[in-house]
């Protein structure tokens, strides 16, 4: 599974969408013990790394 971290920002859905058009499985999370089981992560973000930080 890939888990898309959710950080209260970004365009998760346009990340989900894509990974289920390849049929890939994915959730999107922010709770810790799902974001270690899955076997990739997506930080989603285009242009706004400097706002996820904080």
């Amino acid at each position: 599974m890939i888990a898309v971290i959710d950080m209260g920002m970004g365009n998760l859905q346009s990340v989900c969408w894509a990974c289920k058009h390849i049929g890939a499985p994915v959730t999107v999370a922010s709770e810790p013990k799902v974001l270690e089981a899955a076997q990739a992560l997506i930080l989603p973000g285009v242009g706004a790394f400097g706002d996820g930080m904080r």
